[in-house]
């Protein structure tokens, strides 16, 4: 894909991906699921799993992701001793909830939208309910808004199965490259599928993961509105992009019988909470 030489000194991911959303409706989907104040109470999620919280924070537009990243460098010790934190990908996104994924593949970057929010934030894996619950708080959103001036957004998914293929190399610089990338997929919930036969079936999937190229990690999750996926982490986009062709995503949307809702993620940092360190 086609850049300039000055955009991909600064960004190795092309800024249509960070926009870019493969399924259509993606903004009224993402934002249902969102929470702009505390986040549910922990006995509303399973007790007995990891819990996923994925934050989006909107960004300055003046802030350089040089320097957004220097500053979550600057965090990563208050995460490492958070209680019940086992890992948490930064993030850096854009999302434009109305593009198409039609957008032709040699279109290196997007004009600047009214409409396209950038954020920075992170995807957090908590060992349980209780943990999430108590880190995402009511101080938490009143923190983001006095240092911020925004609202945060936090989403919280169930995530009974965890595949995790390689747990002592996770840092964006093993991965290939200065940036890491993630995405969360979600797709409807077929009708009568009872919890136990669906985290069965994440379980018995996970020998095709451990198979899949590029693939460091993938968090299996359900949702609070009865949709199941995954979040993922990539070793490089060429990985993901390997990954989500448009032939699976179109064999997804004949399966489940609606699109899958696909969002993209830079990570910069990764970090190991209670089980290790930043790699």
């Amino acid at each position: 894909m086609p850049s300039s030489s000055s955009n991909k000194a600064q960004r190795p991911i092309p800024a249509l991906l960070r926009r870019l959303t493969l399924a259509a409706g993606l903004g009224a989907a993402a934002h249902a699921q969102a929470a702009t104040g505390p986040v549910p109470e922990p006995a509303a999620l399973a007790q007995d799993v990891p819990v996923v919280a994925v934050v989006n924070v909107p960004a300055p537009w003046y802030a350089a992701d040089a320097l957004i990243s220097k500053r979550m460098k600057a965090t990563t010790a208050e995460y490492q001793a958070a209680p019940g934190l086992l890992w948490k990908y930064y993030t850096l996104a854009d999302n434009a909830p109305d593009l198409s994924p039609l957008v032709p593949t040699d279109v290196a970057r997007m004009p600047a939208r009214a409409d396209t929010e950038r954020t920075f934030g992170g995807i957090y894996l908590w060992k349980d309910a209780r943990a999430a619950g108590n880190w995402f708080g009511p101080a938490w959103f009143e923190r983001v808004r006095k240092s911020r001036g925004v609202e945060g957004r936090v989403r919280l998914f169930e995530a009974p199965v965890v595949l995790d293929n390689t747990p002592t190399r996770t840092d964006p610089a093993s991965l290939g490259g200065r940036y890491a990338v993630a995405t969360l997929l979600t797709v409807p919930m077929p009708a009568g599928l009872s919890r136990e036969t669906l985290i069965a079936a994440f379980r018995a999937s996970t020998p095709t993961y451990r198979a899949v190229e590029g693939l460091q990690r993938k968090y299996f999750i359900i949702t609070a509105d009865g949709r199941m996926g995954g979040i993922y982490l990539w070793r490089s986009l060429t990985d993901a992009q390997a990954h989500f062709t448009p032939a699976a995503l179109a064999a997804a949307r004949t399966r489940y019988g609606a699109a899958p809702v696909l969002e993209w993620f830079e990570v910069p940092l990764v970090v190991a909470g209670q089980t290790g360190s930043t790699q």
